[in-house]
């Protein structure tokens, strides 16, 4: 079942995401599902949308670097190019603590749209082809839908080629 950002819902939401979808993303609209969202899986069903039009957020980290790689879920981020792309080849895919330490948020509820200060976002371009996105809403049951020209408008400057096909 899929319930707004209004009403019994609203007391789980991520109150400062809600705020900058609220201020920054008007027309957009939170979901919250009584099911969990923190898989890429999950939110493709509780959306009733492909899992390739599920952005996962995916938080790598070295000792001085935070970086969360935004991703279609039907890829997975290539290692390689994000080091490449940051030049620093000691990132790693950070664990559930040193995710929720880094960004705020539990894992299967980082939400792109708002970071601590420091943690850089970087974006795989093939999310720009799509006409919408499902991303995290900061809480591993909720969801909001960026169409092509948000997503433009909040990371275009920082879109890279940084996925590869996800195994099997």
């Amino acid at each position: 079942m899929r319930e707004s950002a209004k009403g019994i819902a609203e007391v789980m939401l991520n109150k400062d995401v809600a705020d900058f979808v609220s201020v920054k993303l008007p027309g957009a609209q939170i979901i919250v599902s009584d099911d969990s969202t923190a898989s890429s899986h999950q939110a493709a069903a509780a959306v009733g949308s492909d899992v390739a039009r599920i952005g996962k957020s995916v938080v790598f980290v070295s000792s001085e670097r935070t970086a969360v790689v935004l991703i279609s879920a039907a890829k997975r981020v290539s290692r390689q190019k994000l080091r490449e792309a940051t030049g620093d080849p000691r990132l790693k895919v950070a664990g559930p603590e040193t995710v929720f330490e880094r960004t705020g948020y539990a894992v299967g509820g980082v939400s792109p749209l708002v970071l601590p200060d420091g943690v850089e976002t970087y974006v795989d371009a093939q999310l720009f082809e799509l006409d919408a996105v499902w991303v995290s809403a900061g809480s591993p049951n909720s969801v909001v839908e960026l169409t092509s020209a948000q997503l433009k408008e909040l990371f275009g400057g920082r879109s890279l080629d940084l996925g590869e096909e996800a195994a099997g």
